[in-house]
């Protein structure tokens, strides 16, 4: 990793001058030829022009974090610092004295340069698998937020996006001296068992709002939470808002000392929470104020919207599956075949065809297309791929045109394929399935079909049922070759 910076100012600009020199001792080298996805580049400039706009989106390419450095507060002056940050640019300052732009510049390149660091570090890349932009630039604010605050986290996503793995691992990272345990709860098996009362963070009897002792019959110490740590809510949505609001009050009140109290307060406590569906918005009927009460939220990706990432994420779990932890690969069909399946359970189903490819394959090296289950094999071989040289490039030079994103772009194409095969097999779920190589139940998500009645005359072949699998089965923790491999 190495840190660059580039001048866009006129020539007689004394501002950029005062800039260079008071930032000479920072940072001091030109751009390299081909800079790498974990440099760090500073772009100076005198006005927000269409070649500065056109640098930094160019420069920012393949993940380069650019920092834009105006000359002085007018370089952004009426515009503002958004064109840049629309353009690539990971943060914009703006010079008002050297010594303060100095101090700025330093302290941003240092937390920078540690995040990457960490982002590359065996601790990261053991837990949370993949090399794509979008993946390192998601796995980069993770990792800052972990490392350089306390903060509240949401995580949001499908079931098998690793929720459980990431919470983890803002816990390892977490610097507290004394963040002590990671404790997590499944809200799924939580309601029913413990009433508002118990967990309201008061006495029974008293009222909520006041500093009250800390817990009633069954507090969060009943739940193993101690002094201090990190309480992990799995599936918080699941909890109805008033057990939400209460377990979000019992947590904060543990910070505060309670009134006419002696002694310190209680806690050093960090909250993660995840949730499967994506959380009402304020206005909505059901929304309730304990969402806007977390300070940060992740959105992690399915699947089906990482793709470039699946043949990653497939070798690190092949490795860790073989008794010997040997270096293995994939051959590029075998990556392709991968790339191109549906996994509507996400990494659960990954796993479960990889623990099969891993039973079946020999030796160390290249893992070949013929360690794939029989069930799970179709025949790339005999596909016609010309009809992708013309019309489809059309189709997504229109969607680019138009402003869509590669999302909406693929979520499209998706919706189409489905709405063809099922015309050609008269409104058969099960034959559109075959004929698209995919599980009726992916058809059947994308039709509003019941997957009872898409169920009911299957005559696709599909993959083996679905074993549940943690999440920290995933990329985390504990060590799977050590532990029977199951034929799938």
């Amino acid at each position: 990793m190495t840190s660059w910076i580039r001048f866009v100012t006129s020539e007689a600009s004394t501002a950029a001058s005062s800039v260079r020199s008071a930032l000479a001792d920072v940072v001091w080298a030109p751009p390299p030829p081909a800079p790498d996805g974990s440099d760090i580049g500073l772009i100076v400039f005198d006005r927000v022009s269409k070649d500065v706009l056109d640098l930094v989106r160019g420069s920012s390419r393949g993940g380069v974090r650019i920092l834009a450095v105006g000359t002085s507060p007018e370089a952004v002056d009426d515009i503002g610092p958004w064109p840049l940050l629309d353009a690539g640019a990971s943060d914009v300052v703006v010079r008002t004295d050297d010594a303060s732009l100095a101090d700025g510049v330093s302290a941003r390149l240092s937390r920078w340069a540690e995040v990457e660091e960490l982002v590359h570090s065996p601790e990261v890349q053991d837990a949370l698998a993949g090399r794509t932009l979008a993946w390192t630039s998601l796995l980069r604010e993770i990792v800052e937020v972990a490392r350089f605050s306390d903060a509240s986290v949401l995580l949001i996503g499908e079931s098998g996006t690793g929720k459980d793995v990431v919470a983890r691992l803002i816990h390892e990272l977490d610097p507290r001296p004394f963040k002590d345990e990671f404790v997590p709860i499944d809200c799924r098996t939580f309601v029913g068992t413990h009433d508002r009362e118990d967990l309201a963070g008061h006495l029974v009897g008293t009222s909520e709002e006041a500093d009250a002792p800390l817990f009633g019959d069954i507090g969060l110490e009943s739940l193993g939470v101690r002094d201090a740590g990190t309480i992990f809510l799995d599936e918080v949505g699941s909890l109805p808002s008033s057990l939400r609001g209460s377990l979000l009050r019992n947590i904060e009140h543990r910070n505060r000392r309670p009134v006419g109290g002696t002694g310190t307060p209680m806690s050093n406590l960090r909250l993660i929470c995840s949730t499967s569906e994506e959380p009402s918005g304020p206005g909505s009927e059901t929304a309730d104020d304990f969402w806007e009460r977390i300070t940060t939220r992740f959105r992690l990706p399915p699947l089906r919207e990482r793709r470039d990432d699946i043949p990653t994420i497939a070798e690190h779990l092949l490795r860790r599956l073989r008794p010997n932890g040997e270096e293995i690969g994939l051959d590029p069909a075998l990556g392709a075949f991968l790339e191109s399946r549906d996994y509507p359970a996400n990494v659960h189903d990954l796993l479960t065809l990889i623990r099969g490819i891993s039973a079946r394959h020999a030796g160390p090296g290249v893992v070949t297309v013929g360690s794939i289950p029989r069930d799970e094999r179709f025949d790339l071989g005999t596909i016609d791929h010309s009809w992708q040289r013309h019309d489809l490039e059309r189709a997504v030079r229109l969607a680019l045109d138009a402003g869509a994103s590669l999302k909406t772009i693929g979520e499209a194409a998706r919706d189409a394929a489905v709405r063809i095969a099922l015309s050609y097999e008269g409104g058969d779920v099960a034959r559109a399935a075959k004929r698209l190589r995919a599980t009726t139940r992916t058809i059947a998500s994308r039709t509003g079909v019941d997957q009872t009645e898409a169920d009911t005359d299957r005559t696709t072949s599909e993959p083996p049922s679905i074993v549940e699998v943690p999440e920290t089965a995933l990329l985390g923790a504990g060590d799977p070759a050590k532990e029977p491999v199951p034929e799938p």
